[in-house]
């Protein structure tokens, strides 16, 4: 090889040499992490807990449910709650904490109840639905003060008062006129009427069971999707159900009149934070708080969309399955990235 084609070689060679580490710099520039967002005055964030179904107020703070177990947050930090006292390695998917009834802990195990500071388990050969135990509701009438427990088979009504419930209850879900077996919320309302969602496409929606008359409202009725993922009654007695799967969904609002319960409106996804539902909650001052699955979480008032609060504004993770308001005044977020905290008054008087 001459002199010339030995340069054009090396000069050749350097050209490529340069390229591939501008090539590099610029692909380790286009994949650096982002830069952490700072959190907000008055909002702190926990990732400990890990993924979070379901949360209730507990103590001075809030208890979470998810693929670590059960956690306790109060102000100053979270901790693991009672860990060795349940069955090891569960996934909670469903709490419910009463001042006379104790704490109701539904799980991918079964039930676990605590009384009086001492826990009790019952599974699916105790007479429980198939786990995990999805929803649970209890009797607010009656001396008995039995309830509901709903999973991935059915739904059963059960009779009996702490600490001895007779778990091993009446089938209500699937009858011959409703097959549905995979129960996704419950929900008694101030009168006593059972509200059941399902999540069983395409058979899936909203049943209720009022003076042992049952209604249905599917997609057909107006409902914006068959699979239901969260329900809440708010100050006017009205029930709100969030609906969806991926990119499809919305909420449903549904009321009474004296012709009985009618769905009154939905919300889809330009009214919201995102199409599927996850979670709705409602606060001191009457704003509602709707969690979607990828979307981050809205807040609105009665008639119409405030904000919308997603990683840029703060928050933690973007689906958002559970909020829920503490006496303090304090908005609690839960999603499958951690959970949150925001103060009393920091987002402009939503949530004052």
């Amino acid at each position: 090889m001459n002199d010339y084609l030995k340069k054009s070689f090396s000069h050749h060679h350097l050209l490529m040499l340069v390229w591939i580490v501008v090539f590099g710099v610029a692909l380790l520039w286009l994949l650096r992490p982002a830069p952490p967002i700072p959190t907000p005055s008055g909002w702190q964030k926990w990732s400990d807990t890990g993924a979070i179904y379901t949360l209730v107020p507990y103590k001075n703070g809030v208890l979470t449910g998810g693929v670590k177990g059960l956690w306790y947050s109060d102000s100053n930090s979270t901790v693991p709650f009672n860990p060795s006292d349940l069955p090891q390695g569960i996934v909670v998917t469903t709490l419910l904490n009463t001042a006379d009834r104790g704490l109701w802990v539904g799980h991918s195990e079964g039930l676990s109840i605590l009384y009086k500071e001492q826990w009790r388990h019952w599974s699916r050969s105790d007479g429980l639905p198939k786990a995990p135990i999805q929803s649970i509701a209890l009797d607010k009438r009656g001396d008995e003060k039995g309830g509901y427990i709903a999973g991935m088979d059915g739904l059963i009504h059960f009779d009996g008062i702490i600490p001895n419930p007779n778990i091993n209850g009446k089938q209500i879900l699937p009858n011959s006129d409703f097959p549905m077996q995979k129960i996704s919320r419950l929900l008694l309302d101030r009168e006593d009427n059972l509200w059941i969602g399902s999540n069983e496409a395409p058979k899936g929606g909203v049943l209720l069971l009022s003076k042992e008359r049952w209604r249905l409202w599917t997609p057909k009725d107006g409902l914006p999707h068959p699979q239901v993922t969260s329900m809440l009654e708010d100050k006017k007695g009205r029930i709100w159900v969030g609906t969806g799967f991926h990119n499809l969904g919305g909420a449903a609002i549904f009321e009474q009149t004296n012709q009985g319960w009618r769905l009154q409106d939905t919300l889809s996804a330009e009214q919201l934070a995102g199409p599927k539902v996850r979670s709705l909650a409602q606060d001191s001052e009457g704003n509602y708080w709707i969690g979607s699955e990828n979307n981050g979480l809205a807040i609105r008032d009665e008639h119409n969309l405030i904000t919308i609060l997603r990683k840029k504004e703060g928050l933690i993770g973007l689906e958002v399955t559970q909020t829920l308001q503490t006496k303090d005044g304090a908005i609690w977020i839960a999603t499958l990235k951690g959970l949150m905290r925001i103060d009393m008054g920091v987002l402009g008087g939503v949530s004052r």
